[in-house]
């Protein structure tokens, strides 16, 4: 999985979570790895805005505070609502990072199961991660 940075003044009452589903191969994680979890940081994982191995590792502001949708095929999205706790974890005035994972690491199955999602790089916007914003 990928982690993607948010740079943002919030005062939103809900955040939404939208990943777009680029590929999968072998079994769908869904079907055997659990739900697929939103760790927030606020600031910076490992204490660097790049993304690094050790970013998988580091302690998070909040763990576990949504829960992404099964997107059913590739260009369908998967997401999830921040809880409140998740939401409060949102830096108001920098950098905030958002940490993506099954909860189980593998089925032990020996195959290649992975389930990919588009990064906030990739040259089509529309396939790019959205954070949404409701306010009432």
């Amino acid at each position: 999985m990928t982690q993607e940075e948010v740079e943002m003044q919030v005062y939103a009452d809900a955040i939404r979570l939208r990943l777009m589903r680029g590929t999968l191969s072998g079994t769908n994680p869904f079907d055997t790895h659990g739900p697929l979890l939103v760790d927030v940081q606020s600031g910076a994982f490992a204490g660097n805005r790049l993304l690094e191995k050790g970013d998988f590792q580091a302690a998070a502001t909040v763990t576990a505070v949504a829960s992404l949708s099964k997107a059913p095929a590739n260009l369908t999205w998967s997401e999830g609502d921040l809880d409140p706790a998740g939401v409060a974890a949102i830096n108001k005035s920098g950098l905030t990072q958002l940490r993506v994972y099954f909860q189980l690491d593998d089925n032990d199955d020996a195959g290649n199961d992975y389930l990919g999602y588009y990064a906030g790089e990739t040259s089509t916007i529309a396939y790019r991660p959205q954070l949404v914003l409701t306010y009432q």
